[in-house]
């Protein structure tokens, strides 16, 4: 009787690691189809080879490995100009302060106070409707207060509660909808701020693609609006096209879920730390940007509003302690491997951009005869659809990545807004619905006991056709209006 024979896992890490080091170092020996050049051959290895190993090895050697072929590529000068690159840039800024606050906030139990509250409304106490369009309301305002990962986890545990006391069953309509639901929009949250995470990686190139910034305010606005839109359209799916029984909801007691939902003095603190930073983008995005307070505003930006937030809450203290320990939540709320990765594919996508990489210019080509003759609102429909699939089975920052650098260029000849088009390519590129390996996140839902591959294409494809259908008519919208 022979046995199977399988291969030591030491030795699948060591090969797989063979493969993804051959494509950084070794893509570029690749013939170039024009107008791609050589260091373009070169610069694409690097980029998909680190996704690649992404994936083997988590994410901070891979970004070290990426730094260094990228320094001795020719693209950038010297391994030092690429170190400036990945590091000294704003973007790093941003993270290594925001994080921290972030890590406060879902450490203090804050985010669950907030669901808690919403749900336990008195507007919506026996209004299934209402209940159900409170709790995607709720998770997606989480998703933008903490990561999406940790806003999955907490809403799936809740979900799981709830359905057992409401009387519904594993994988029925109620528990695979909600789920399904859920996972979206805290996906659609946690890239509402563009400055976090690796939504920040994601829209790295935009500004050497069309000579400025992201206009944040612009992208936090169309982001939330995008995202409430989506959330309270879910029950509606469910109801009338899913035929999801809804009775079991309205005589729900949330208030003995939840409990107390009263915010200590600790997180009400914190949060209007995160409210700050809001009402700042807010602000700026409503003063003209040429008068005396928009210029101040626009030179105290991100940067400036990030770092005075948590000074504040460093400096404010609650019974005696910071409402925020700075160094605590530094050591605790700063995964090293994103910061690192975020620096390596700001560094990779500036080079994507150059005329001597020659890869825009081959993209502009393929896609510009393309879209040759097509109406620009469809070309931004089509956009979004190819993103949301194409994202669904391969890197959410590599799709972000190539699509802004496919579709960003030849917005000013479509007549389509930049900005909005950019804020749409990114959300759609971080809702990764469609297999295990869509996202870091995915596997939570494809092995949920709630799911089968066949319940998340049948609540998630409406979803996301919704969303493509809201964060198009934004995008067509903003570019007849500018």
């Amino acid at each position: 009787m022979s046995e199977k024979s399988t291969m030591n896992p030491t030795a699948k890490y060591v090969i797989k690691i063979i493969i993804g080091v051959l494509i950084v170092f070794c893509f570029q020996f690749i013939p170039a189809p024009a107008p791609i050049t050589p260091l373009g051959m070169n610069l694409i290895g690097i980029f998909f080879g680190t996704i690649y190993l992404f994936t083997v090895g988590g994410m901070l050697w891979p970004s070290f490995l990426a730094l260094l072929a990228l320094g001795y590529s020719g693209a950038t000068g010297s391994l030092s100009d690429t170190v400036m690159a990945a590091l000294g840039n704003s973007v790093m800024w941003q993270l290594i302060v925001l994080f921290p606050i972030c890590h406060a906030i879902s450490a203090s139990g804050a985010a669950q106070k907030v669901a808690g509250k919403l749900m336990t409304l008195s507007f919506v106490k026996g209004k299934p409707m209402r209940i159900m369009i409170m709790l995607f309301v709720a998770t997606l305002i989480v998703g933008i207060l903490i990561s999406a990962t940790a806003t999955i986890v907490l809403m799936f545990a809740l979900i799981n509660s709830i359905r057992d006391m409401m009387g519904y069953e594993k994988g029925d309509k109620w528990s695979a909808g909600t789920c399904v639901g859920c996972f979206i929009c805290a996906l659609i949250g946690s890239a509402a701020i563009p400055y976090r995470g690796l939504v920040a990686a994601m829209i790295a190139p935009f500004e050497s693609l069309t000579g400025y910034p992201i206009d944040g305010p612009v992208y936090l606005t169309i982001a939330i609006l995008v995202g409430l839109i989506v959330a309270v359209s879910i029950p509606f799916l469910m109801r009338y096209l899913q035929r999801c029984d809804f009775s079991k909801v309205a005589g729900f007691d949330f208030h003995k879920q939840f409990g107390d939902t009263k915010l200590d003095r600790r997180q009400f603190i914190l949060l209007m730390g995160l409210a700050v930073i809001m009402i700042f983008f807010m602000v700026q995005m409503f003063v003209p940007a040429k008068s005396d307070l928009g210029i101040i505003l626009n030179g105290f930006g991100a940067n400036g509003i990030f770092t005075v937030v948590a000074i504040a809450l460093a400096v404010i203290t609650v019974d005696g302690k910071p409402a925020m320990n700075l160094a605590q939540a530094m050591k605790d709320g700063c995964p090293w491997g994103i910061i690192i990765g975020v620096g390596a594919m700001v560094a990779i996508a500036g080079q994507f951009s150059t005329e001597a990489s020659g890869i825009t210019a081959w993209l502009n080509m393929i896609l510009g005869g393309a879209l040759n003759g097509l109406p620009w609102p469809l070309v931004v429909v089509l956009t979004l659809t190819v993103t949301v699939i194409v994202t669904g089975f391969f890197s959410n920052v590599g799709t972000s990545l190539i699509m802004l650098a496919a579709i960003i260029p030849l917005c000013p000849e479509l007549g389509i807004n930049a900005t909005a088009m950019a804020v749409g390519i990114v959300m759609a590129s971080n809702v990764a619905v469609l297999s295990p390996g869509g996202s870091g996140a995915c596997p939570l839902l494809f092995f949920n006991e709630n799911e089968s591959w066949g319940r998340i294409y049948k609540n998630g494809i409406p979803i996301l056709a919704v969303f493509v259908v809201v964060a198009s008519a934004f995008i067509i919208g903003m570019s007849v209006v500018s």
